[in-house]
């Protein structure tokens, strides 16, 4: 007896089996769809014409630029939020913020990526305003203190700016060895033209001043002094003692306190209090 006769049932499955399978690829091939990939255009970025200056502007691409056709690949691999450290750093540099460009970007982890990035600068000039100013002052002695005020109007041909007016009203007292002094320092804008100003006189207006001077003899000398904004946003301190030595030598030691907002002209310096040394030689 054959070996298939033996084994009918498997080798008729095996054979319909068979059948079948040539029976799909010869009639009912399937239908293979070639790969297809999206391509995205990259707009040209020109390299530097001299040095670190770019004809066309800064190179690069803002961080979160979005490409392809339906705007879901970031081409610089760096959310917005993630350059704002950056961007920071950039103001205090006097580079523009805005114009912070990412470069090239690699992120190691999840944390944070490293990135090259690009800012360009912001162009300043330094100008020096003609300026003319008309001033005044004047005392009134009494019995127990003197009154004191003084004012200084500031005009400008320039147009970028300000027309102000600045004055001091003060008290002044000599009793002893003590001269006591406290007033006021004010301004007033006549014409506000400048966009951003950095001027120390303008910045001491309205603020509360004092000094009190003792002379405690002919060789050794104290002295206090502050000023207070009207709003409390900024303050400073200062004490001072000087003692001379011989005919030639002068020692003054000095300390300073400064406090307030970071938005106000004396808080601005809240990290510069100090003591300081002084050793004169008088020939």
């Amino acid at each position: 007896m054959s070996i298939v006769t033996r084994h009918l049932l498997p080798t008729v499955l095996i054979g319909v089996a068979v059948v079948l399978m040539v029976g799909f690829f010869a009639f009912a091939r399937p239908q293979y769809q070639p790969e297809t990939h999206d391509n995205i255009k990259v707009p040209p970025e020109h390299p530097a014409t001299a040095g670190w200056s770019w004809a066309e502007g800064t190179p690069g691409f803002k961080a979160g630029t979005m490409l392809g056709k339906h705007h879901d690949f970031n081409i610089t691999g760096v959310q917005p939020v993630e350059i704002a450290a950056a961007q920071l750093a950039a103001a205090h540099s006097l580079l523009d913020a805005e114009g912070v460009r990412v470069l090239e970007s690699l992120r190691i982890d999840k944390r944070a990526p490293v990135a090259i990035l690009a800012a360009p600068a912001i162009d300043v000039t330094r100008v020096y305003p003609a300026i003319r100013s008309y001033g005044a002052d004047a005392a009134v002695p009494l019995r127990w203190l003197t009154i004191k005020g003084e004012t200084s109007y500031f005009t400008s041909s320039t147009p970028e700016t300000d027309e102000y007016v600045l004055y001091v009203v003060q008290l002044e007292r000599q009793t002893g060895e003590w001269l006591l002094v406290g007033g006021y320092a004010g301004e007033a804008v006549t014409r506000r033209r400048a966009p951003l100003t950095f001027a120390p006189d303008r910045g001491l207006t309205r603020s509360l001043v004092g000094r009190a001077s003792l002379t405690i003899d002919p060789a050794r000398s104290l002295a206090f002094e502050g000023a207070v904004r009207q709003n409390g946003d900024g303050a400073y301190a200062k004490v001072e003692f000087s003692q001379t030595r011989g005919a030639h030598w002068r020692a003054t030691v000095t300390g300073t306190l400064i406090r307030g907002d970071p938005s106000d002209f004396l808080g601005q310096y809240r990290r510069n209090s100090h003591v300081a040394l002084a050793l004169r030689y008088s020939f």
